[in-house]
C-alpha cells in the first residue's frame, strides 16, 4: 500500500464552481491544470475532491471524460487525488438547483429519499463501482473518501457502510475512509473498516483548543492502529484579521508540527463560502485568484512552508515570489469588504 503519511493537501473546487455539480459540469482542462499547478507551488502533494454521481447519472461520458483527464493531470504533477464520493451537506439536489454554472447552493448527494430507502440504492452502488474501478492505483488515488460528513444519522451511516462493502470487493489494494467531522465516529464504520481516519476542525477558537483536538485524535486513531487526517480546516477563529476572510497563517504552524499523518485545507482556490448562509454574510475562503494571485502571501508562505527534514534547512516558500491581491473574487458578489 503507498504511504498515508506525510500527506499536504487542499480541497478543490474550481473558482466558478459552488457544487460538486458545478465542478464536474462545467469541467475545463486548460483551469484544471493552472489549478493543480497553483497546488504544487504551495509544495502539495493531494487534493480532496467531490465528484458528483448527479452529473455522472446525467451525462456518464462527459463526467469519465473530466475526471479522467483531472486524474491524469494530478498524476503528472506528483499530486495523488482523494476522491469524495457522497456528499451529506447542502440542499437537496432537486433540477432547478442542478445548474452548471451561476449562484447554486451546496448539493447533498445523493438525495435525501434515496439515503431512506435502501432498495433505491442500486444507482449508488454502480457510482461505486464505477468510481472505484477508475481508481485503482493507490500511488495516484490516495484513498477513496465514501461520504463527507455522514455524521450519525442511522440510514446514513448504513448506507455509507453499504458503499464501503462495494467499493472494498471493487478495489481491494485502495484504502477507504469517510470524512467524519468527530474523530470518534469514524469507530462506526466496520466490515470492512477504514484504512484512515479522518476529523474536520474548520474554525478552533484557540491556540490552545486547536493542538488539544489535534492531540487528542492522533491520539484516539493511534489507539485504534490507524492514520489519521485532517481533512479540513481553515482558520483560528479568535485572531486579529476579519473573521469572513482567510488567515491560515493562523492555524498552518500548529498544523505543521502535529503528529498528524496529512491535512487538507479548505480551500485552493479563492471562492465565496460553501454554505449560502456564510456566503450571504461576505466570508471566503481559498488562496488563489483564477490568475494565480493569492489572497495572501503570509498565508502562501505558511501553507507552502516544508518541514526541515524535507527542506534540509531551506525553505522553499520563501523563494516564491507571490503576488498579493487581497480582494474578493471579482467573478462573485462575496459581500463586505
Amino acid at each position: 500500500m503507498a504511504s498515508l503519511t506525510g500527506i499536504r493537501g487542499a480541497i478543490y473546487f474550481p473558482t466558478h464552481s459552488h457544487n460538486h455539480y458545478q465542478s464536474w459540469a462545467a469541467y475545463d482542462p486548460a483551469v484544471a491544470a493552472n489549478d493543480l499547478d497553483y497546488a504544487k507551488r504551495l509544495n502539495l502533494n493531494a487534493v480532496r475532491v467531490l465528484l458528483s454521481y448527479h452529473w455522472w447519472r446525467e451525462n456518464r461520458r462527459a463526467f469519465a471524460d473530466a475526471f479522467d483527464d483531472f486524474l491524469l493531470k494530478a498524476e503528472n504533477r506528483g499530486i495523488r487525488v482523494l476522491p469524495v464520493l457522497f456528499e451529506s451537506i447542502g440542499e437537496q439536489p432537486t433540477k432547478p438547483r442542478r445548474r452548471p454554472t451561476g449562484d447554486a447552493p451546496p448539493l447533498k448527494s445523493p438525495a435525501g429519499a434515496t439515503i431512506r430507502r435502501p432498495w433505491r440504492w442500486d444507482g449508488p452502488r454502480k457510482f461505486t463501482r464505477w468510481v472505484a474501478n477508475r481508481c485503482t492505483d493507490p500511488q495516484v488515488v490516495l484513498a477513496l473518501e465514501i461520504m463527507n460528513e455522514p455524521g450519525e444519522y442511522e440510514p446514513r451511516v448504513q448506507f455509507v457502510q453499504e458503499m464501503l462493502s462495494v467499493a472494498r470487493e471493487t478495489t481491494p489494494n485502495v484504502p477507504l475512509t469517510v470524512g467524519c467531522k468527530d474523530i470518534r465516529l469514524n469507530t462506526q464504520f466496520s466490515d470492512p473498516g477504514l484504512d484512515v481516519f479522518q476529523f474536520h476542525m474548520n474554525l478552533p477558537p484557540t491556540e490552545k483548543q486547536a493542538r488539544r483536538q489535534i492531540r487528542d485524535a492522533v491520539t484516539f486513531a493511534r489507539t485504534h492502529g490507524k492514520p489519521v487526517w485532517l481533512t479540513e480546516w481553515q482558520r483560528l477563529r479568535r485572531s486579529p484579521r476579519s473573521k469572513l476572510r482567510p488567515n491560515y497563517a493562523s492555524l498552518a504552524p500548529i498544523i505543521r508540527e502535529s503528529a498528524l499523518d496529512g491535512d487538507f485545507f479548505w480551500q485552493l482556490m479563492l471562492k465565496p463560502a460553501y454554505m449560502r448562509k456564510q456566503r450571504k454574510k461576505g466570508r471566503i475562503n481559498g488562496l488563489f485568484h483564477a490568475d494565480g494571485a493569492v489572497f495572501s502571501a503570509s498565508d502562501a508562505n505558511a501553507l507552502a512552508k516544508l518541514p526541515q527534514t524535507e527542506s534540509r534547512g531551506d525553505t522553499a516558500a520563501d523563494s516564491v515570489d507571490w503576488t498579493e491581491r487581497q480582494k474578493p473574487p471579482k467573478e462573485f458578489d462575496a459581500g463586505g469588504n
